[in-house]
């Protein structure tokens, strides 16, 4: 039995958008070793950066996994998008319902992948101290189910989660 929202609308969305992974490179901080991804090109805010497809269905979230529905979690495919950061002012956006990665605001070759984690999930697997250094960072980010109404209206967010918290 296939979720409400994958992978059917995912598949007829790669179809029209092929994974074109050579737009994101993983890179390594030299002395934090922590990882983060990056455009290799410009895009302009709202444009498709790349289609994505779910690697693997989870019932449960995991660090890495990404919740597309009330009950389900995707592994994603291509890998390379686990190293999307979170930051409270994010310059994209994870559409779930049409299994894409768009660009919220322009960006430059080089530039900084990030999203807002609670526009997808509700419940964090491993809650964080947010570090984006953004005027408007939430501190802890640990899920949609820990914002208010009012904050969460302030981002874009996926369809399950808008269903979830702002019905």
């Amino acid at each position: 039995v296939k979720p409400a929202g994958i992978p059917s609308l995912r598949t007829n969305a790669l179809k029209k958008m092929p994974l074109q992974m050579s737009s994101l490179e993983q890179r390594t901080h030299p002395e934090t070793g922590q990882s983060s991804l990056h455009t290799t090109g410009t895009f302009a805010a709202g444009q498709d950066i790349c289609a994505f497809k779910p690697k693997q269905l989870l019932s449960q979230p995991t660090m890495y996994s990404l919740q597309v529905s009330k009950d389900t979690h995707i592994e994603l495919d291509p890998e390379v998008l686990r190293y999307a950061n979170h930051s409270c002012a994010p310059s994209v956006f994870f559409d779930t319902a049409a299994g894409k990665v768009v660009a919220l605001t322009d960006l430059q070759a080089g530039d900084e992948v990030t999203f807002f984690y609670p526009s997808t999930e509700v419940k964090m697997a491993e809650p964080f101290p947010c570090g984006c250094g953004s005027s408007c960072c939430l501190g802890t980010i640990s899920g949609a189910a820990q914002l208010d109404k009012a904050r969460l209206q302030g981002y874009k967010l996926n369809k399950h989660i808008a269903d979830i918290m702002l019905s």
